[in-house]
């Protein structure tokens, strides 16, 4: 399934926009 895949680039996809937001 490409679920996990999807799954990994959400949290990317978060983790990169909670790390702009702290900038």
């Amino acid at each position: 399934k490409r679920a996990n895949l999807i799954d990994t680039l959400e949290v990317l996809a978060k983790a990169t926009v909670e790390k702009m937001g702290e900038q």
